[in-house]
């Protein structure tokens, strides 16, 4: 299936179409691309540091999330969002919330890992989920913003 398919289909979704409007759903679709790109960088980055590299999982998800950070930074601040605002002031909340999820990150992680016994690679798809969720509304409301 083809993104301008994939794309139609989704914006024909009546619960999609219901909660976003014609602008939010494509921006909404971009962030998806976006996302997934960040995300799978990110993941592999995880995976490959903490599985092959054998680094620990807190330095292999600062790694990753670095990584991932300067990937959906620029394509959602360029393309996303296609914001014109402050470039310092946009950098400097995006940072804050990198900050933010990489706390909550290798907290969530440490959680599931030690306590519940999940591997750590799995643990870190779940808490890349529960981040994707909340950044779309904080990129959107108050870092991208017009």
């Amino acid at each position: 299936m083809s993104i301008q398919s994939f794309s139609m289909k989704l914006k024909e979704h009546r619960i999609f179409g219901a909660i976003f409007d014609r602008k939010s759903q494509a921006q909404f679709i971009r962030y998806l691309i976006s996302g997934f790109t960040a995300f799978g960088t990110e993941y592999m980055l995880f995976a490959l540091l903490y599985s092959q590299a054998k680094t620990g999982y807190r330095l292999s998800n600062f790694f990753a999330m670095s990584a991932g950070f300067a990937i959906s930074f620029t394509m959602n601040r360029k393309w996303s969002f296609k914001s014109r605002e402050n470039l310092f002031k946009q950098l400097l909340m995006f940072a804050s919330l990198f900050a933010v999820n990489l706390f909550i990150s290798n907290n969530v992680i440490n959680i599931l890992s030690s306590s519940i016994g999940l591997s750590p690679l799995l643990s870190k798809l779940i808490v890349m989920g529960a981040i994707v969720i909340w950044n779309f509304i904080i990129y959107r409301k108050i870092i991208y913003r017009h």
